[in-house]
């Protein structure tokens, strides 16, 4: 079969990198709002937690010593210390010298009866009657209260038998104890105000009767200015009887 011919619109199109989008935490078409902030504020810790992590690697992989090479299979490598003290130079200078010497190392010799030393166990020290001294002093200077209570007769025993529920408890946990009030406020507010409007209601009556005891006085005052002002037999004025009435308008008047 003849091969295939090539699409002329490859060589022509460059190809594309396709670009990424991200991520995406809530929808796109959210209205400016509560949700939208709530949405904008996960997706920008989420981008600063990754970077945290990414810069947190990056440290611990330039600080972390490099990973040691595993061993073969049934050797174990053990790696060469830092520092090693003179002596042990020395022994590692003779073991790798050609002409170290076979010979075994030296056994410890084993210690002579004659050297050995046993040491008797330790008495206690039994102790001094000193120190008992001070004791019994402080014991025979008792207070005379603490004398007394010692020296009064032993008070006879509580009667066993004690009635249920005689008295309150004290863990307060009593058949009476007081209940949480859950209207003390409202009830609180309320006589106030019930008191309130009683004074006032007082005020009012008070003043309804100042204000009708003072008009029945000026009607009073005025039907006996009236009465005096009344002609006599003659036609003359009742001088006594206004000198009475004008006596008890100056009297108000000044006091």
């Amino acid at each position: 079969m003849a091969p295939k011919r090539d699409r002329e619109d490859d060589a022509q199109v460059p190809h594309v990198k396709k670009v990424r989008g991200g991520f995406k935490v809530g929808p796109d078409n959210l209205p400016d709002g509560t949700w939208r902030r709530k949405v904008i504020k996960i997706k920008k810790d989420l981008i600063h937690n990754a970077k945290v992590k990414k810069s947190y690697a990056k440290v611990k992989a330039r600080t972390s010593p490099p990973p040691v090479p595993a061993a073969p299979h049934g050797e174990t490598s053990t790696p060469p210390p830092a520092f090693l003290p003179e002596k042990e130079k020395d022994l590692d200078s003779n073991l790798e010298s050609p002409s170290r010497s076979t010979s075994p190392p030296p056994v410890p010799a084993a210690p002579d009866a004659s050297t050995i030393v046993i040491q008797a166990p330790e008495e206690p020290v039994a102790p001094t009657p000193a120190a008992e001294e001070p004791k019994q002093e402080q014991d025979q200077e008792l207070h005379p209260s603490r004398q007394a209570m010692l020296d009064a007769p032993d008070a006879p025993p509580a009667a066993a038998s004690v009635p249920r529920f005689s008295g309150p408890k004290i863990d307060g946990k009593s058949r009476g104890a007081k209940r949480p009030g859950y209207f003390d406020k409202a009830k609180a507010e309320a006589d106030a105000k019930k008191k309130e409007a009683e004074e006032r209601r007082a005020e009012f009556e008070r003043r309804d009767r100042e204000r009708k005891g003072k008009v029945e006085e000026r009607e009073r005052h005025r039907r006996a200015m009236a009465k005096a002002r009344t002609g006599g037999r003659n036609g003359q004025r009742k001088l006594g009887r206004e000198s009475v009435v004008l006596l008890d308008k100056v009297r108000r008047m000044v006091g």
